[in-house]
């Protein structure tokens, strides 16, 4: 995880964070251009995988997307699907 969790905005403006925000953003970053289900998130990112509610990476995708498009950045980075896709 890196030393310092922030984010800065096209005009340099920082912004912080969390520990689960900075590793999600870093988990859909090493997983770029990929279609991840929700399962799928939380067995790569939680530890072990059934301690967190579904839902619970709904919201944090929607904190991190507000942060993102609060800096300046496309809100579409973060994409979110519905639907069944057949994904795991």
């Amino acid at each position: 995880m890196p030393e310092k969790r922030a984010l800065y905005s096209m005009e340099g403006a920082r912004m912080t964070l969390t520990g689960a925000e900075t590793g999600l953003l870093l988990l859909l970053w090493k997983h770029a251009g990929m279609l991840l289900s929700r399962e799928m998130i939380i067995a790569l990112f939680y530890d072990p995988p059934g301690t967190v509610e579904k839902r619970s990476i709904d919201l944090l995708v929607s904190r991190l997307r507000r942060k993102l498009a609060h800096g300046g950045r496309q809100p579409e980075m973060l994409r979110t699907i519905r639907g069944d896709l057949g994904l795991a």
